[in-house]
């Protein structure tokens, strides 16, 4: 079974004017579900919305921030930005090179209204979290300049992975102008995502439509033990055994049903049954495959 990986992070637009400057926003996750052998697996994805800011400076420079409404197309504000004296928009991306153990990070020039910056320098910013909720930490930094940037200027770099984690991408931009205007710079970041060390993004959760038994995101600091508990042939009946009579599921087809270790046995799991899934062959691959690159 062949399923596509998608981009790890959004695309998203930030307009920055100078004399001012910005907190950063985040980027939610929407969850997009498929069906595969009649089970549901579900895949994190960012979502598709380009986020965009608006910061407006007047001509005495006094800043308006204006963060439009997707589901409101009237803006209150157009009077503000008429009297705005210069702005300048970004396009910024990150996406998993996956298997070879990187990030590529790019951004460019969408939109320049007014004086435009005599340089733009530019800090792509990687930060890792062992859970998705927990502290997030730097973990590589790329940074690059453009000088005297016009629309359509863009500049790109790769950042490496080292290990597994939840990451983030954080945009920040700096720019200087030879025009009278004070130096400037506005921060934005991506969502977070689930990539092992090869770059490679986690499948997603699953759910047992029988026993409700789940695979959830995982740590990701498991550490790889040196004695793993076997798996064998009376282990594997045994547990057949007993999803069958606890589920009541005497007709239960195992051809094409394989049984997962939620945590693997290589990072601590053990044969508990609440440890074990049962999983269409097809699902068990990708489980496998991401965890062989934990």
């Amino acid at each position: 079974m062949k399923i596509a990986f998608k981009k790890m992070l959004v695309v998203f637009t930030i307009f920055i004017v100078s004399l001012c400057s910005f907190s950063s926003y985040s980027f939610a996750e929407s969850i997009q579900s498929i069906n595969v052998n009649q089970k549901s697996i579900v895949y994190p994805t960012p979502i598709e919305n380009n986020q965009e800011i608006f910061i407006h400076v007047d001509a005495y420079g006094n800043p308006t921030i204006e963060v439009p409404d997707k589901y409101n197309t009237e803006k209150n504000n157009i009077e503000v930005y008429n009297n705005s004296v210069s702005t300048i928009g970004f396009t910024s991306d990150a996406m998993p090179d996956a298997g070879n153990k990187r990030i590529r990070v790019s951004s460019i020039v969408s939109k320049i209204t007014g004086n435009s910056p005599s340089q733009v320098s530019i800090a792509f910013q990687l930060y890792r979290a062992s859970t998705r909720s927990g502290s997030m930490r730097l973990e590589a930094s790329s940074f690059k300049s453009l000088l005297f940037p016009s629309m359509g200027s863009s500049t790109s770099d790769y950042i490496n992975l080292s290990r597994t984690g939840y990451y983030k991408v954080r945009f920040t931009y700096s720019m200087a102008y030879t025009t009278g205007e004070r130096p400037t710079s506005a921060t934005t970041e991506t969502g977070v995502t689930l990539l092992n060390r090869m770059a490679r993004e986690f499948p997603g959760g699953y759910t047992d439509p029988i026993s409700g038994s789940s695979i959830g995101e995982p740590n990701a600091d498991w550490t790889k033990t040196s004695s793993p508990v076997s798996w064998t042939k009376t282990d594997r009946n045994n547990f057949r055994n007993w999803y069958i009579s606890t589920y009541n599921q005497q007709n239960y087809n195992w051809t094409n049903v394989e049984i997962n270790h939620i945590q693997p046995r290589e990072y601590g799991g053990t044969n508990s049954y609440s440890n074990l899934i049962p999983l269409p062959k097809g699902v068990h691959t990708l489980y496998t495959s991401w965890f062989a690159g934990y």
